[in-house]
Formats: C-alpha cells, sequence, structure tokens
C-alpha cells in the first residue's frame, strides 16, 4: 500500500510539472512574439491528429490532370484547421472556386477576371471575404474567380487556367508565383518530357491516398495536437538531432546543393520548365496576362533572395517575347517599416496581408492600362 501511495504521488507531481512545463512554455512563446499579434499559443497546436482535418485533405478531390482540386458547394464555418485565424469561414461555389463572398452584381459582363495559384492565392488561413481575389473583385467591380489551391506547382497553377480558360470567357488572369512553386513540378513529376524530349503536362497522375499520416502513432499525434512542447519537439528538435548525426562529406554536398541549385534542382532543368511553363501561359487565351510574385516574411533573407532572384532573372529572359505584366509585391513590401511588416503574414497572408497585395494590384493594372 506503502509503494501504491508512492507511485501514485510521483504521477502527480509529474503531472503537475508537465502541466507548468507547458504553460511556461506557452508563455515563453507569447512573450517571444508580443511583436506578432496574429499569433497565439493558447489553444491547440499547428497540427491535427485527424488527417481529415488537414486543409488539404478536408478541402479537395483528387483531380486526374490537377492531383487536387478545390471541393464544390463546399461550406465550413469555424473552421478548425491548423493555422486558420478564429473563426474563419471557408466556402466554394457550384464551379469548384473559392467563394469571395461579396454578393455583389457586375455592370460590365464582359470583364471577368481568373486568379491561379497556390495557398497565397487560394487565401490560406483568412476567410473567405478577406483573400486578395475577393478584395480585387469588391475594389475593381469585376467578378472574379479565385482557382488557387494550397500546395499547387507553378505547373498546375498554368494549367488550372488552361483548364478554366476552355471553359468560359475571360478578360484577364493573375498567375501568382510563390517562387517554391517551381520545385514542386519537379517533387510531384508533374512536368515530364516525352519522347522527342520535348516537355509535356503529365497525364498519368494516379490517385494516392496518403496513407502516412494514419500510419503515425495516435497518442502521439493528439500529444502534438495538443502539447506545444511536444509540437515543437517534433517540429524543431528531432530534425536538428538528425543533422548532428550527418556526416562531414553530407554537410559537405548540403552547402554545394543550396549554393549551386533551386531546392535541389539544377537551374538549367529548372530554366527549361520555367520557359515550357512561360510559352504555356502565354497561350492561354485571355487577353490581358499578369504574373504575380508573391513572397514570405522571409524574403528579405540572403538565402531566398538569391534563389528568387535567379528565378526572375530567367523570367525576364523569356519575358520579352511576351505581353505580359508582372507585379512583383515585393516593391511594395520594402516601403512599409518593420511594425507593418509583421502584420502582414502568419506563414501566408493575413487579411492586411491579402488587402496591401490586392491594392498593389490594382495600382500597377490601372498604371499599366491593365484594369
Amino acid at each position: 500500500m506503502k509503494i501504491l501511495k508512492i507511485i501514485f504521488f510521483n504521477i502527480i507531481i509529474l503531472s503537475l510539472l508537465i502541466i507548468l512545463s507547458e504553460i511556461g512554455w506557452r508563455v515563453a512563446l507569447t512573450i517571444k512574439n508580443y511583436n506578432i499579434p496574429v499569433l497565439s499559443y493558447f489553444g491547440k497546436t499547428w497540427y491535427r491528429a485527424d488527417p481529415n482535418l488537414r486543409s488539404s485533405n478536408k478541402l479537395g478531390k483528387f483531380d486526374d490532370k490537377l492531383i487536387q482540386s478545390l471541393k464544390s458547394n463546399l461550406e465550413i464555418i469555424d473552421v478548425d484547421i491548423p493555422r486558420f485565424e478564429k473563426n474563419a469561414r471557408i466556402s466554394s461555389n457550384s464551379l469548384g472556386f473559392r467563394n469571395n463572398f461579396n454578393n455583389m452584381k457586375f455592370e460590365n459582363n464582359k470583364l471577368r477576371i481568373l486568379a491561379v495559384g497556390d495557398s497565397f492565392t487560394f487565401g490560406d488561413q483568412v476567410s473567405d471575404q478577406s483573400t486578395w481575389p475577393s478584395c480585387l473583385e469588391r475594389e475593381l467591380k469585376i467578378k472574379t474567380d479565385n482557382g488557387g489551391f494550397g500546395g499547387y506547382s507553378a505547373g498546375q497553377s498554368v494549367r488550372k487556367g488552361i483548364i478554366e480558360s476552355g471553359k468560359r470567357k475571360y478578360s484577364h488572369i493573375i498567375w501568382s508565383i510563390f517562387f517554391h512553386d517551381f520545385e514542386r513540378d519537379f517533387s510531384k513529376n508533374l512536368i515530364i518530357s516525352n519522347q522527342n524530349d520535348k516537355l509535356e503536362f503529365n497525364n498519368n497522375i494516379v490517385d494516392k491516398e496518403n496513407k502516412a499520416s494514419t500510419q503515425e502513432n495516435l497518442l502521439y499525434g493528439y500529444l502534438k495536437e495538443y502539447s506545444f512542447l511536444v509540437y515543437h519537439f517534433d517540429y524543431k528538435i528531432i530534425p536538428r538531432i538528425k543533422n548532428i548525426f550527418k556526416d562531414k562529406r553530407g554537410k559537405e554536398n548540403e552547402n554545394l546543393e543550396k549554393e549551386e541549385t533551386f531546392y535541389g534542382i539544377e537551374y538549367p532543368s529548372l530554366e527549361r520548365n520555367i520557359e515550357f511553363l512561360l510559352k504555356e501561359f502565354n497561350g492561354i487565351n485571355i487577353e490581358k496576362k499578369i504574373i504575380l510574385y508573391q513572397y514570405g516574411e522571409d524574403f528579405k533573407k540572403s538565402k531566398y533572395l538569391i534563389m528568387n532572384e535567379k528565378v526572375k532573372t530567367i523570367i525576364n529572359k523569356y519575358l520579352k517575347n511576351y505581353d505580359i505584366l508582372v507585379i512583383d509585391t515585393s516593391n511594395e513590401f520594402y516601403k512599409l517599416d518593420d511594425k507593418k511588416l509583421r502584420l502582414l503574414w502568419f506563414d501566408h497572408h493575413t487579411a492586411y496581408g491579402n488587402e496591401i497585395v490586392c491594392k498593389y494590384i490594382i495600382s500597377k493594372m490601372k498604371a499599366n492600362k491593365f484594369d
């Protein structure tokens, strides 16, 4: 009986220590990031043990040309998806575009904008009315279809534009590029070489359910969902431990890869892909074409500056042949002070960040008579 009391007492003490450590860690993170008001460390972490609550599974359906596309007639209120703003609303219309939630009537039916891109276009982490396509629609009073989807590659975005432009008439298309999107075409094998060594879109996409998440230990998954201590240990500490055990040669190769490649892709291969996609984008039957450069909060870091500038140089090389307007949002971001910059992102753009992007697009469209 005495032993059981000791065990019980130790369990109580250990449980209290864990709870206090968790509270202390959340308080420390809150203090560390006090100047980023969009962050909150009280509530669930940014992981969901249930794979059905992760955005790609909850929002998407299999598409034999795009891997995934947004489900039609979707409506999710009070979203419980990691890192979405509290009480966010995600919905889509019958065409499979995210709703703009503007409830507007449009006087000029000859004008219609198609926006394509990844999660920055879709508006990850914000409500329907807080995306930049929704803002464009309100400000320009032009019907705007948000064809973005989280995780899309550059190729998927262009192909989405090709598919949708064949279904209805558009006056404008905006291809939103987050530079990492080009790597996804390689990692997902979305652009391939044919027998004549010419690039083409991969038409042999197979529906592969991601079962890796369901194979994870369920208890560990829930610990990651409710404990920031466990979440950060898994997300930050474990990768660092793994890096420590890399041999010297591996580190040298890794550094060489970072300097001479774009996310592990050799620049000649990347340039070939970009040339192909620009040609495909220019061939879309929409008169006014715009490329929008988008950035994360680390856009000033030298590593990303170097890689992004190399990609821009490649794009500019081939843009000479096309009548495409390029809008570079970094030009606007550099004008903002650090306080305002901190309000722009929470991984993706906040509602405020999307408003900044939207108004900059409009100013450039009007200046170049693209409105």
